[in-house]
């Protein structure tokens, strides 16, 4: 169907129906390698919805969502802005989240340009396919092991420091029995410690449905399964074309978000390896830095070269030191000035 496979019998998709809770009305999969709800499929019980008001319940999200985007609104906005973007006071969300199975999106997050084959040499694009695809109707949930995580960081030239912060991340993460974890109101990433299991993909299990979203389809493995899967003969690689999402589907609003979710995340490592990382938000610069307590008195800055702005300017702080913070702010220590954060203890502050 489209740019979606199903390898299993519908009538387990049926099923979900009977899972609903209360205040749940439809259901469709949160797939947080892309930092959205996914309309590709979505279960909708139609009693529910004329029970619950639904036409109010869309335009508002309509609204809302056009106020927060100023983007045309189609049914997938409509999923996030209610399941992702809706105000606690609106109570409980409707969309209950559909198991991984029924929904695997083939993304190899860890490596680059996963969702961009464009970006990528040719021959790259012509070889590389999802690890978790064991044949034409055989897919499992794959998740990366130390290796595949430690190939996505090849491109840095390391120090010696960094590359045991790196492994001691990837042995971490590529340990780990479950992926793709979610969180009503959370796009991004979210730890496993942090949910219940059942909100998280199981590594290595069998997937009932894939469905390959957008530009993941310029992938050739993504030609080849859907030329075998499909039933017509004059299959043309130009079916897939069409349907790429680029220049379409709320492409800035998309895109923004998702790098949001990546910065996020990549800041969350550098804070919790003792890394550095600065990226720009809106018309922001944000940066994470670490530093280490010293026993000399001497006091060791972490420079952070920011873009020079005229005063005035605002600037926040995030520090986890419980005493004797120090910031400079200027162009060099002759032509500053020094924060100091709890000094002599935590006894005093000064500038």
């Amino acid at each position: 169907l489209a740019d979606v496979l199903v390898l299993d019998d519908i009538k387990d998709l049926w099923a979900q129906f009977d899972t609903f809770e209360a205040h749940h009305v439809f259901a469709a999969a949160h797939i947080t390698a892309l930092s959205h709800v996914n309309g590709g499929l979505a279960l909708y019980d139609l009693t529910r919805m004329k029970a619950s008001n639904w036409t109010s319940i869309a335009l508002k999200a309509a609204r809302d969502g056009f106020e927060r985007r100023h983007d045309c609104i189609h049914d997938q906005s409509l999923m996030n802005t209610i399941h992702l973007h809706r105000p606690r006071s609106d109570g409980l969300s409707p969309m209950k989240t559909l198991p991984c199975r029924w929904m695997l999106v083939p993304a190899t997050d860890w490596q680059m340009f996963w969702n961009s084959p464009e970006m990528v040499l040719p021959e790259v694009r012509e070889r590389r396919r999802y690890p978790g695809l064991v044949s034409a109707s055989h897919f499992e949930v794959y998740c990366p092991d130390p290796l595949d995580l430690l190939s996505g960081w090849t491109f840095l030239l390391s120090t010696s420091d960094t590359k045991r912060r790196l492994r001691t991340m990837s042995l971490l993460k590529g340990n780990q029995p479950l992926t793709q974890c979610s969180r009503d109101g959370t796009a991004g990433f979210v730890h496993p410690r942090d949910v219940p299991r059942s909100r998280c993909c199981e590594c290595g299990e069998k997937v009932s449905l894939v469905h390959i979203p957008g530009d993941m389809k310029q992938w050739a493995f993504v030609d080849i399964l859907f030329r075998y899967h499909s039933p017509f003969t004059d299959w043309q690689e130009k079916e897939l074309q069409t349907s790429l999402t680029r220049k379409l589907w709320q492409k800035e609003t998309r895109f923004a978000e998702q790098s949001r979710a990546i910065q996020e995340s990549a800041g969350k490592m550098a804070e919790l390896y003792g890394g550095e990382i600065c990226f720009k938000r809106d018309e922001k610069r944000c940066c994470t830095a670490h530093n280490s307590l010293r026993k000399e008195p001497k006091v060791l800055y972490k420079t952070l070269n920011m873009k020079p702005l005229p005063p005035p300017f605002r600037l926040e702080v995030d520090s986890t030191a419980v005493a004797d913070g120090h910031l400079l702010i200027g162009a060099g220590p002759w032509n500053s000035a020094e924060i100091v954060f709890g000094a002599n203890g935590g006894t005093f502050s000064a500038i």
